[in-house]
């Protein structure tokens, strides 16, 4: 492509990304989310791709978790939700 860039930072948080492409230092590709409304932070966001481009998500959770039924369900929400994409829970 020809672009030459100037890396000055490797930052880790998307918040922290957002800032500093408010403030002027340079552009990048954050998930949606990341800008609910950006028109009212000054900034823009333009998809690249139709369809979207997606990324694979997943729960996290402990081994030993006092939480597990309702962790269990969320799964199941989730999973119905994906419809044909939806994946059982492993035992």
């Amino acid at each position: 492509m020809g672009v030459v860039t100037n890396d000055v930072a490797d930052i880790d948080t998307i918040g922290s990304i957002v800032t500093c492409v408010r403030h002027g230092l340079g552009i990048s590709v954050v998930p949606h989310v990341a800008l609910e409304e950006p028109e009212g932070q000054g900034l823009r966001r333009f998809p690249f791709g139709d369809p979207q481009v997606t990324r694979q998500i997943g729960i996290v959770e402990r081994t030993l978790s006092p939480r597990g039924e309702i962790i269990v369900r969320l799964h199941e929400v989730l999973a119905q939700l994906c419809g044909a994409h939806g994946v059982s829970r492993p035992v």
